[in-house]
């Protein structure tokens, strides 16, 4: 009972730790952001970790793509529009478990999935690039 007690204490002293660190203390920064990202497109706080920045546009992006499209790319790959948008909804999984994925790169999970993204899923959505679009 007490430790349940002392854990809640400490969740909410982390809760507003992390408000107050994270979002008062950045409140003028974060207006700055919302600004360049309007502006440019990105934020100077997107580029320091670019990649998992565009993962999650890409993530999301193709996530939208699957559920609201109007059309396909008609080919022997995708015959109907049901294909495309699983299609669209595994390479929307990938994109954003590397967006959300927090391992240790020192792991050989880190290393295996970073080879797996290179290796298999990249290169499928290269290949179709020209193709998404509503």
């Amino acid at each position: 009972m007490f430790n349940l007690k002392k854990e809640k204490i400490i969740s909410i002293y982390y809760w507003f730790y992390r408000l107050w660190k994270h979002k008062i203390l950045y409140l003028h920064k974060e207006v700055l952001w919302f600004f360049q990202r309007g502006f440019r497109g990105y934020s100077d706080s997107d580029v320091w970790s670019f990649d998992i920045y565009l993962a999650g546009v890409i993530g999301h992006g193709l996530k939208h793509l699957a559920k609201y499209n109007h059309g396909w790319p008609q080919s022997d790959e995708f015959p109907k529009p049901e294909n495309w948008d699983k299609f669209l909804n595994e390479l929307s999984h990938e994109f954003l478990k590397y967006h959300y994925e927090d391992i240790d790169p020192g792991y050989k999970e880190y290393k295996k999935f970073h080879k797996n993204f290179h290796a298999k899923i990249l290169p499928k959505f290269i290949k179709h690039f020209g193709n998404y679009w509503d």
